[in-house]
Protein backbone atom coordinates (compact mmCIF):
# COMPACT_ATOMS: atom_id res chain seq x y z
CA UNK A 1 0.00 0.00 0.00
CA UNK A 2 1.31 3.29 -1.02
CA UNK A 3 1.31 6.02 1.78
CA UNK A 4 -0.21 9.30 0.72
CA UNK A 5 1.92 12.44 0.88
CA UNK A 6 -0.20 15.10 2.66
CA UNK A 7 2.38 17.95 1.92
CA UNK A 8 1.84 17.53 -1.54
CA UNK A 9 -1.46 19.31 -3.01
CA UNK A 10 -2.73 17.55 -5.98
CA UNK A 11 -3.14 18.55 -9.54
CA UNK A 12 -6.81 19.61 -9.64
CA UNK A 13 -6.78 21.25 -5.77
CA UNK A 14 -4.32 23.81 -7.96
CA UNK A 15 -6.13 24.11 -10.73
CA UNK A 16 -9.00 25.54 -8.21
CA UNK A 17 -7.22 27.17 -6.09
CA UNK A 18 -5.28 29.41 -9.19
CA UNK A 19 -8.69 29.89 -10.35
CA UNK A 20 -10.23 31.32 -7.28
CA UNK A 21 -7.02 33.90 -6.82
CA UNK A 22 -7.74 34.89 -10.34
CA UNK A 23 -11.14 35.43 -9.64
CA UNK A 24 -10.17 37.07 -6.49
CA UNK A 25 -7.69 39.72 -8.15
CA UNK A 26 -10.29 40.42 -10.59
CA UNK A 27 -12.63 41.10 -8.61
CA UNK A 28 -10.79 43.43 -6.52
CA UNK A 29 -9.36 45.38 -9.58
CA UNK A 30 -13.26 45.73 -10.38
CA UNK A 31 -14.09 46.87 -6.96
CA UNK A 32 -10.63 48.96 -6.83
CA UNK A 33 -11.99 50.93 -10.45
CA UNK A 34 -15.02 51.71 -8.41
CA UNK A 35 -13.84 53.03 -5.54
CA UNK A 36 -11.66 55.68 -7.90
CA UNK A 37 -14.34 56.16 -9.38
CA UNK A 38 -16.09 57.69 -6.40
CA UNK A 39 -13.30 59.98 -5.50
CA UNK A 40 -13.19 61.42 -8.57
CA UNK A 41 -16.62 61.39 -10.13
CA UNK A 42 -16.99 58.35 -13.24
CA UNK A 43 -13.40 58.21 -13.60
CA UNK A 44 -12.37 56.70 -16.65
CA UNK A 45 -11.90 52.90 -16.44
CA UNK A 46 -10.87 50.94 -20.35
CA UNK A 47 -13.11 52.19 -22.14
CA UNK A 48 -15.61 54.21 -19.91
CA UNK A 49 -15.42 56.90 -22.05
CA UNK A 50 -16.14 55.01 -25.46
CA UNK A 51 -19.21 53.77 -25.12
CA UNK A 52 -19.07 49.32 -25.28
CA UNK A 53 -18.89 47.94 -28.96
CA UNK A 54 -20.92 45.33 -27.91
CA UNK A 55 -24.06 47.14 -26.86
CA UNK A 56 -26.48 48.60 -29.71
CA UNK A 57 -26.55 52.07 -30.23
CA UNK A 58 -29.34 53.58 -29.03
CA UNK A 59 -29.15 51.50 -25.86
CA UNK A 60 -25.54 53.12 -25.97
CA UNK A 61 -27.45 56.27 -25.84
CA UNK A 62 -29.63 55.64 -23.10
CA UNK A 63 -27.72 54.13 -20.93
CA UNK A 64 -25.05 57.50 -21.40
CA UNK A 65 -28.33 59.72 -20.82
CA UNK A 66 -29.51 57.74 -18.00
CA UNK A 67 -25.90 58.33 -16.19
CA UNK A 68 -25.71 61.89 -17.01
CA UNK A 69 -28.99 62.83 -15.19
CA UNK A 70 -27.95 60.31 -11.95
CA UNK A 71 -24.67 62.75 -11.74
CA UNK A 72 -26.91 65.84 -12.80
CA UNK A 73 -29.16 64.98 -9.33
CA UNK A 74 -26.23 64.11 -7.28
CA UNK A 75 -24.55 67.04 -8.05
CA UNK A 76 -28.49 69.34 -7.35
CA UNK A 77 -28.78 67.16 -4.61
CA UNK A 78 -25.38 68.42 -3.14
CA UNK A 79 -26.01 71.80 -3.14
CA UNK A 80 -29.08 71.87 -1.14
CA UNK A 81 -28.99 73.51 2.59
CA UNK A 82 -29.35 71.26 5.63
CA UNK A 83 -33.05 72.22 6.50
CA UNK A 84 -32.10 72.10 10.32
CA UNK A 85 -28.92 74.15 10.17
CA UNK A 86 -28.86 77.52 12.26
CA UNK A 87 -27.38 79.62 9.96
CA UNK A 88 -27.80 82.48 11.77
CA UNK A 89 -27.92 83.78 15.01
CA UNK A 90 -31.12 85.42 13.80
CA UNK A 91 -34.11 82.97 14.03
CA UNK A 92 -34.56 81.92 10.41
CA UNK A 93 -34.58 78.40 11.30
CA UNK A 94 -38.44 78.03 10.72
CA UNK A 95 -37.62 79.52 7.20
CA UNK A 96 -35.04 76.63 6.86
CA UNK A 97 -37.48 74.07 8.02
CA UNK A 98 -39.83 75.21 5.41
CA UNK A 99 -37.57 74.89 2.40
CA UNK A 100 -38.69 72.73 -0.62
CA UNK A 101 -36.73 72.07 -3.41
CA UNK A 102 -36.49 74.20 -6.43
CA UNK A 103 -38.13 72.12 -9.57
CA UNK A 104 -36.64 74.82 -12.21
CA UNK A 105 -38.13 76.27 -14.95
CA UNK A 106 -37.55 77.03 -18.59
CA UNK A 107 -34.07 78.75 -18.52
CA UNK A 108 -35.42 81.44 -21.11
CA UNK A 109 -37.97 82.25 -18.76
CA UNK A 110 -35.54 82.84 -16.25
CA UNK A 111 -35.14 86.65 -15.02
CA UNK A 112 -31.34 87.76 -14.51
CA UNK A 113 -30.97 90.81 -12.15
CA UNK A 114 -31.23 94.36 -13.89
CA UNK A 115 -27.75 95.91 -13.88
CA UNK A 116 -27.25 99.54 -13.34
CA UNK A 117 -25.06 101.68 -15.70
CA UNK A 118 -21.61 101.94 -15.21
CA UNK A 119 -20.17 104.85 -13.36
CA UNK A 120 -23.77 105.37 -12.18
CA UNK A 121 -22.36 106.15 -9.02
CA UNK A 122 -20.25 108.87 -6.88
CA UNK A 123 -18.87 106.29 -4.43
CA UNK A 124 -14.96 106.28 -5.20
CA UNK A 125 -14.42 102.66 -4.60
CA UNK A 126 -17.68 101.09 -6.31
CA UNK A 127 -16.29 103.85 -9.48
CA UNK A 128 -12.89 102.12 -9.25
CA UNK A 129 -14.47 98.84 -9.49
CA UNK A 130 -16.40 100.08 -12.52
CA UNK A 131 -13.07 101.28 -14.29
CA UNK A 132 -11.82 97.58 -13.67
CA UNK A 133 -14.72 96.10 -15.14
CA UNK A 134 -14.54 97.90 -18.11
CA UNK A 135 -10.52 96.71 -18.53
CA UNK A 136 -11.27 93.92 -18.08
CA UNK A 137 -14.22 93.57 -20.44
CA UNK A 138 -11.68 94.88 -23.35
CA UNK A 139 -9.08 92.96 -22.55
CA UNK A 140 -11.74 89.50 -23.26
CA UNK A 141 -13.12 91.11 -26.47
CA UNK A 142 -9.29 92.11 -27.67
CA UNK A 143 -7.98 87.90 -27.32
CA UNK A 144 -11.66 86.53 -27.95
CA UNK A 145 -13.01 88.69 -31.19
CA UNK A 146 -10.59 87.60 -33.84
CA UNK A 147 -11.53 83.97 -33.61
CA UNK A 148 -15.48 84.76 -33.25
CA UNK A 149 -15.93 88.02 -35.40
CA UNK A 150 -15.73 86.58 -38.47
CA UNK A 151 -18.85 84.86 -38.12
CA UNK A 152 -20.78 87.49 -36.58
CA UNK A 153 -20.05 89.62 -39.88
CA UNK A 154 -21.86 87.11 -41.73
CA UNK A 155 -24.76 86.26 -39.48
CA UNK A 156 -23.68 82.67 -38.64
CA UNK A 157 -25.67 81.37 -35.54
CA UNK A 158 -23.51 79.82 -32.88
CA UNK A 159 -24.22 76.78 -31.05
CA UNK A 160 -23.80 77.16 -27.01
CA UNK A 161 -22.71 73.69 -25.47
CA UNK A 162 -23.77 72.38 -22.69
CA UNK A 163 -24.57 75.81 -21.02
CA UNK A 164 -25.50 74.97 -17.40
CA UNK A 165 -28.91 75.18 -16.18
CA UNK A 166 -28.34 73.92 -12.07
CA UNK A 167 -28.74 75.94 -8.73
CA UNK A 168 -24.82 77.01 -8.69
CA UNK A 169 -25.19 80.33 -9.44
CA UNK A 170 -21.62 80.82 -10.14
CA UNK A 171 -22.12 78.39 -13.35
CA UNK A 172 -25.45 80.02 -13.96
CA UNK A 173 -23.72 83.67 -14.29
CA UNK A 174 -20.89 82.51 -16.85
CA UNK A 175 -23.93 81.15 -19.15
CA UNK A 176 -25.70 84.54 -18.40
CA UNK A 177 -22.14 86.25 -18.93
CA UNK A 178 -21.46 83.83 -21.99
CA UNK A 179 -24.78 85.88 -23.39
CA UNK A 180 -24.11 89.14 -22.89
CA UNK A 181 -20.34 88.68 -24.51
CA UNK A 182 -22.17 86.64 -27.41
CA UNK A 183 -25.01 90.21 -27.60
CA UNK A 184 -21.83 92.42 -27.37
CA UNK A 185 -20.68 91.00 -30.75
CA UNK A 186 -24.17 91.50 -32.52
CA UNK A 187 -25.46 88.45 -31.91
CA UNK A 188 -29.42 88.45 -31.11
CA UNK A 189 -30.75 86.13 -28.94
CA UNK A 190 -32.58 83.97 -31.72
CA UNK A 191 -29.29 83.27 -33.27
CA UNK A 192 -27.96 81.45 -30.51
CA UNK A 193 -28.93 77.96 -30.68
CA UNK A 194 -28.14 75.57 -27.54
CA UNK A 195 -27.11 71.74 -26.90
CA UNK A 196 -26.97 69.84 -23.75
CA UNK A 197 -24.75 66.90 -22.38
CA UNK A 198 -25.01 66.97 -18.69
CA UNK A 199 -24.51 70.52 -16.95
CA UNK A 200 -27.75 71.16 -19.07
CA UNK A 201 -29.70 68.48 -17.28
CA UNK A 202 -33.63 68.08 -18.54
CA UNK A 203 -34.01 71.48 -19.26
CA UNK A 204 -31.71 71.24 -22.69
CA UNK A 205 -33.61 71.89 -25.59
CA UNK A 206 -32.23 69.33 -27.27
CA UNK A 207 -29.50 66.64 -26.57
CA UNK A 208 -26.38 67.71 -28.69
CA UNK A 209 -25.47 64.24 -30.32
CA UNK A 210 -29.44 64.58 -31.68
CA UNK A 211 -28.45 68.27 -32.85
CA UNK A 212 -25.43 67.26 -34.68
CA UNK A 213 -27.81 64.55 -36.71
CA UNK A 214 -30.14 67.50 -37.96
CA UNK A 215 -29.21 69.64 -40.78
CA UNK A 216 -26.92 72.52 -39.92
CA UNK A 217 -26.19 74.57 -42.92
CA UNK A 218 -24.70 77.73 -41.96
CA UNK A 219 -24.09 76.56 -38.17
CA UNK A 220 -20.31 76.40 -38.00
CA UNK A 221 -19.66 78.60 -35.05
CA UNK A 222 -19.37 76.59 -31.56
CA UNK A 223 -18.96 77.93 -28.22
CA UNK A 224 -18.28 75.14 -25.00
CA UNK A 225 -19.31 76.89 -21.64
CA UNK A 226 -16.61 77.63 -19.44
CA UNK A 227 -16.09 76.77 -15.50
CA UNK A 228 -14.47 74.96 -13.60
CA UNK A 229 -14.77 71.62 -14.67
CA UNK A 230 -12.08 71.32 -17.06
CA UNK A 231 -9.97 68.26 -15.52
CA UNK A 232 -11.30 65.32 -13.16
CA UNK A 233 -12.57 67.76 -10.49
CA UNK A 234 -16.06 67.45 -11.76
CA UNK A 235 -15.20 64.69 -14.50
CA UNK A 236 -19.23 64.12 -15.07
CA UNK A 237 -19.30 66.87 -17.16
CA UNK A 238 -15.56 66.79 -18.56
CA UNK A 239 -16.08 63.67 -20.21
CA UNK A 240 -19.00 65.06 -22.52
CA UNK A 241 -16.24 67.62 -23.51
CA UNK A 242 -13.47 65.55 -24.13
CA UNK A 243 -15.36 63.37 -26.52
CA UNK A 244 -17.42 65.91 -28.04
CA UNK A 245 -14.44 67.72 -30.23
CA UNK A 246 -14.38 64.78 -32.88
CA UNK A 247 -18.56 64.89 -33.79
CA UNK A 248 -18.52 68.77 -33.88
CA UNK A 249 -15.28 69.58 -36.25
CA UNK A 250 -16.69 66.48 -38.05
CA UNK A 251 -19.85 68.73 -38.23
CA UNK A 252 -17.60 71.65 -39.53
CA UNK A 253 -17.88 73.67 -36.36
CA UNK A 254 -15.07 75.69 -35.04
CA UNK A 255 -14.81 74.91 -31.46
CA UNK A 256 -14.28 77.77 -28.88
CA UNK A 257 -14.35 76.95 -25.05
CA UNK A 258 -14.85 79.84 -23.14
CA UNK A 259 -12.70 80.94 -19.95
CA UNK A 260 -12.29 77.32 -18.07
CA UNK A 261 -9.99 76.47 -15.19
CA UNK A 262 -8.05 73.17 -16.14
CA UNK A 263 -7.30 70.67 -12.64
CA UNK A 264 -6.52 67.25 -12.93
CA UNK A 265 -5.64 65.01 -10.21
CA UNK A 266 -4.78 62.16 -11.82
CA UNK A 267 -1.86 62.65 -14.41
CA UNK A 268 -3.02 58.91 -15.85
CA UNK A 269 -6.47 60.36 -16.11
CA UNK A 270 -5.05 63.44 -17.81
CA UNK A 271 -2.85 61.69 -20.79
CA UNK A 272 -5.56 59.48 -21.72
CA UNK A 273 -8.02 62.52 -22.43
CA UNK A 274 -5.36 64.30 -24.21
CA UNK A 275 -5.12 61.37 -26.51
CA UNK A 276 -8.58 61.10 -26.88
CA UNK A 277 -9.02 64.93 -27.91
CA UNK A 278 -5.60 64.90 -30.20
CA UNK A 279 -6.94 61.62 -31.72
CA UNK A 280 -10.98 63.07 -32.02
CA UNK A 281 -9.82 66.51 -33.94
CA UNK A 282 -7.48 64.08 -36.22
CA UNK A 283 -10.16 61.91 -37.38
CA UNK A 284 -12.49 65.06 -37.68
CA UNK A 285 -9.81 66.95 -40.02
CA UNK A 286 -9.11 63.78 -41.74
CA UNK A 287 -5.70 63.57 -40.86
CA UNK A 288 -3.25 61.05 -39.59
CA UNK A 289 -1.85 62.78 -36.52
CA UNK A 290 -1.35 66.76 -35.43
CA UNK A 291 2.62 65.77 -35.24
CA UNK A 292 3.46 68.07 -37.90
CA UNK A 293 3.36 71.69 -38.49
CA UNK A 294 0.61 72.02 -41.22
CA UNK A 295 -1.93 69.76 -39.39
CA UNK A 296 -0.99 71.98 -35.90
CA UNK A 297 -2.01 75.03 -37.99
CA UNK A 298 -5.18 73.78 -39.19
CA UNK A 299 -5.98 72.27 -35.78
CA UNK A 300 -5.37 75.35 -33.88
CA UNK A 301 -7.80 77.05 -36.31
CA UNK A 302 -10.38 75.13 -35.14
CA UNK A 303 -10.10 74.65 -31.88
CA UNK A 304 -9.57 77.80 -29.12
CA UNK A 305 -9.11 77.38 -25.99
CA UNK A 306 -9.14 79.98 -23.09
CA UNK A 307 -8.32 79.82 -19.80
CA UNK A 308 -9.03 81.92 -16.40
CA UNK A 309 -5.95 81.43 -14.47
CA UNK A 310 -2.02 81.46 -15.47
CA UNK A 311 -1.23 78.01 -14.11
CA UNK A 312 -3.83 76.12 -16.07
CA UNK A 313 -2.90 78.43 -19.57
CA UNK A 314 0.95 77.24 -18.96
CA UNK A 315 -0.28 73.72 -18.13
CA UNK A 316 -2.38 73.78 -21.68
CA UNK A 317 0.65 75.26 -23.67
CA UNK A 318 2.48 71.81 -22.61
CA UNK A 319 -0.66 69.49 -22.86
CA UNK A 320 -2.57 70.89 -25.91
CA UNK A 321 0.08 72.20 -28.57
CA UNK A 322 -2.31 71.38 -31.41
CA UNK A 323 -5.10 73.90 -30.17
CA UNK A 324 -4.94 77.79 -29.85
CA UNK A 325 -4.74 78.76 -25.94
CA UNK A 326 -5.89 81.87 -24.56
CA UNK A 327 -5.56 84.13 -21.51
CA UNK A 328 -9.08 85.50 -20.62
CA UNK A 329 -10.47 87.17 -17.61
CA UNK A 330 -13.42 85.32 -16.31
CA UNK A 331 -16.69 85.65 -18.50
CA UNK A 332 -19.22 86.71 -15.31
CA UNK A 333 -17.16 90.00 -15.66
CA UNK A 334 -19.59 91.19 -18.85
CA UNK A 335 -22.40 91.05 -16.37
CA UNK A 336 -23.77 94.01 -14.12
CA UNK A 337 -22.68 95.93 -12.78
CA UNK A 338 -25.37 95.55 -10.36
CA UNK A 339 -26.34 98.00 -6.96
CA UNK A 340 -27.14 96.52 -3.45
CA UNK A 341 -30.19 94.67 -2.77
CA UNK A 342 -32.20 95.41 0.55
CA UNK A 343 -35.42 94.53 0.62
CA UNK A 344 -37.81 96.41 3.41
CA UNK A 345 -39.24 92.81 3.88
CA UNK A 346 -35.75 91.02 5.30
CA UNK A 347 -34.69 94.60 7.13
CA UNK A 348 -34.81 92.16 10.48
CA UNK A 349 -32.49 90.03 8.33
CA UNK A 350 -29.72 92.93 8.06
CA UNK A 351 -26.16 91.67 9.33
CA UNK A 352 -22.98 92.76 9.21
CA UNK A 353 -21.27 89.61 7.86
CA UNK A 354 -22.33 87.44 5.58
CA UNK A 355 -20.04 83.96 5.44
CA UNK A 356 -20.38 82.77 2.25
CA UNK A 357 -19.21 78.78 2.23
CA UNK A 358 -18.74 76.14 0.34
CA UNK A 359 -19.84 72.78 1.68
CA UNK A 360 -18.51 70.53 -1.17
CA UNK A 361 -15.42 69.04 -1.87
CA UNK A 362 -13.30 72.28 -3.08
CA UNK A 363 -13.83 73.63 0.68
CA UNK A 364 -10.62 73.88 2.53
CA UNK A 365 -12.98 75.67 5.90
CA UNK A 366 -14.11 73.08 8.38
CA UNK A 367 -15.28 76.15 11.22
CA UNK A 368 -19.06 76.09 12.21
CA UNK A 369 -21.14 78.50 13.43
CA UNK A 370 -19.77 77.94 16.75
CA UNK A 371 -16.41 78.84 16.06
CA UNK A 372 -16.91 81.85 13.79
CA UNK A 373 -18.85 83.13 17.25
CA UNK A 374 -15.76 82.77 19.48
CA UNK A 375 -13.93 83.99 16.94
CA UNK A 376 -15.54 87.54 16.77
CA UNK A 377 -16.22 87.07 20.60
CA UNK A 378 -12.78 87.07 20.81
CA UNK A 379 -12.54 90.61 19.40
CA UNK A 380 -13.03 94.06 20.60
CA UNK A 381 -16.87 94.69 19.53
CA UNK A 382 -17.45 91.58 18.12
CA UNK A 383 -19.87 90.65 20.72
CA UNK A 384 -22.41 93.09 19.07
CA UNK A 385 -21.45 91.45 15.62
CA UNK A 386 -24.80 89.95 13.95
CA UNK A 387 -23.57 87.50 11.19
CA UNK A 388 -24.88 84.21 8.91
CA UNK A 389 -23.28 81.69 7.01
CA UNK A 390 -24.84 80.62 3.37
CA UNK A 391 -23.86 79.07 0.16
CA UNK A 392 -26.27 79.33 -3.09
CA UNK A 393 -29.01 77.68 -2.21
CA UNK A 394 -30.33 78.94 0.97
CA UNK A 395 -31.31 81.85 -1.00
CA UNK A 396 -34.64 79.54 -1.67
CA UNK A 397 -35.22 79.39 1.82
CA UNK A 398 -35.35 83.34 2.02
CA UNK A 399 -36.64 83.95 -1.22
CA UNK A 400 -39.11 80.86 -2.50
CA UNK A 401 -38.80 80.73 -6.06
CA UNK A 402 -38.63 77.21 -8.71
CA UNK A 403 -36.35 79.45 -10.72
CA UNK A 404 -32.97 78.35 -9.71
CA UNK A 405 -30.62 79.87 -12.14
CA UNK A 406 -29.17 83.47 -11.67
CA UNK A 407 -31.50 85.74 -10.25
CA UNK A 408 -32.00 88.98 -7.90
CA UNK A 409 -31.70 86.66 -4.74
CA UNK A 410 -28.44 85.85 -5.30
CA UNK A 411 -27.46 89.48 -4.89
CA UNK A 412 -30.02 90.06 -2.15
CA UNK A 413 -28.64 87.24 -0.08
CA UNK A 414 -25.32 88.65 -0.28
CA UNK A 415 -25.98 92.25 0.44
CA UNK A 416 -27.79 91.23 3.98
CA UNK A 417 -24.16 91.69 4.93
CA UNK A 418 -21.99 95.15 5.17
CA UNK A 419 -18.86 92.54 4.33
CA UNK A 420 -18.98 89.31 2.61
CA UNK A 421 -16.36 86.69 3.48
CA UNK A 422 -16.10 83.65 0.92
CA UNK A 423 -14.58 80.81 -0.84
CA UNK A 424 -16.45 80.40 -4.02
CA UNK A 425 -15.51 82.25 -6.77
CA UNK A 426 -18.63 83.55 -8.25
CA UNK A 427 -19.80 84.91 -4.80
CA UNK A 428 -16.45 86.96 -4.68
CA UNK A 429 -16.71 88.26 -8.39
CA UNK A 430 -21.09 89.23 -7.78
CA UNK A 431 -19.63 90.60 -4.24
CA UNK A 432 -17.45 92.64 -6.56
CA UNK A 433 -20.03 93.56 -9.44
CA UNK A 434 -22.83 94.67 -6.73
CA UNK A 435 -20.63 97.31 -5.20
CA UNK A 436 -20.37 94.86 -1.67
CA UNK A 437 -17.15 94.94 0.52
CA UNK A 438 -15.73 91.45 0.72
CA UNK A 439 -12.97 89.20 1.82
CA UNK A 440 -11.99 85.92 0.14
CA UNK A 441 -10.39 82.53 1.13
CA UNK A 442 -9.12 80.31 -1.71
CA UNK A 443 -10.95 77.32 -1.77
CA UNK A 444 -9.07 73.87 -2.20
CA UNK A 445 -7.11 74.63 -6.23
CA UNK A 446 -6.88 78.23 -5.15
CA UNK A 447 -8.90 79.43 -8.16
CA UNK A 448 -10.36 82.27 -6.75
CA UNK A 449 -6.57 84.15 -6.15
CA UNK A 450 -5.45 82.74 -9.83
CA UNK A 451 -8.77 83.70 -11.71
CA UNK A 452 -8.68 87.38 -10.14
CA UNK A 453 -5.34 87.81 -10.53
CA UNK A 454 -5.75 87.53 -14.40
CA UNK A 455 -8.96 89.55 -14.53
CA UNK A 456 -7.14 92.19 -12.47
CA UNK A 457 -4.34 92.45 -14.60
CA UNK A 458 -5.93 94.14 -17.26
CA UNK A 459 -5.34 97.55 -15.26
CA UNK A 460 -2.63 98.21 -12.28
CA UNK A 461 -5.82 100.07 -10.61
CA UNK A 462 -7.78 96.82 -10.62
CA UNK A 463 -4.95 95.67 -7.79
CA UNK A 464 -6.41 98.20 -5.94
CA UNK A 465 -8.19 96.44 -3.00
CA UNK A 466 -8.08 99.09 -0.57
CA UNK A 467 -10.15 101.69 -2.99
CA UNK A 468 -12.00 99.10 -3.98
CA UNK A 469 -13.19 97.48 -0.55
CA UNK A 470 -11.79 93.74 -1.19
CA UNK A 471 -9.15 91.76 0.30
CA UNK A 472 -7.24 87.94 0.30
CA UNK A 473 -6.95 86.28 3.54
CA UNK A 474 -5.31 83.39 4.23
CA UNK A 475 -6.98 81.76 7.13
CA UNK A 476 -10.71 82.20 7.91
CA UNK A 477 -9.40 83.91 11.71
CA UNK A 478 -7.70 86.02 9.15
CA UNK A 479 -10.50 86.88 7.25
CA UNK A 480 -13.07 87.57 10.34
CA UNK A 481 -10.22 89.97 11.44
CA UNK A 482 -9.64 91.79 7.96
CA UNK A 483 -13.92 91.95 7.69
CA UNK A 484 -14.43 93.33 11.06
CA UNK A 485 -12.21 96.31 10.05
CA UNK A 486 -14.24 96.44 6.74
CA UNK A 487 -17.32 97.33 8.72
CA UNK A 488 -16.46 100.58 10.28
CA UNK A 489 -14.13 101.69 7.16
CA UNK A 490 -16.82 100.70 4.36
CA UNK A 491 -19.64 101.39 6.36
CA UNK A 492 -19.62 104.84 8.47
Amino acid sequence: MIKTDNNKVKRPQLVMIVAVLVGFVTLFNFRYSIMVDGVLGMINREGMNEPSAHLPQEKRQQDEEAENQQQQDASFASTLVEKDRLISEIDIAALLSNFTVPQGINPEDSIAPEAIELFDTDHPGIRKRHECIVKIRELAHQLLDPHIQTFAEHRKPVLLVDPAYHPNVGDSMLYKGEQRFLQHLGYADTSVDTCGYAQSGRFANINCRDYLKQDNTGNTFAIWHGGGNFGDLWYFTHRQRVASFEPLLRNNFTVVAMPSSFHYYSGKLRQEDTKRIRNGIATALGLTSLETEIAKQESASRVVFSWRERKGYNEALKEYPFATNLLVPDIAFHLGPYERRITKEKEALQLDIVFFLRTDKESVISSSHDDIRSMLNALEGGDDLRFGVFDWNTRFALWPSDDFLFTESAIQMLSLGKVVICDRLHAAILSYLSGIPFVYIDQATAKISSTLEVAFESWEGCKDGETAMWAQAQTIEEAVQVATGFIHKYNP
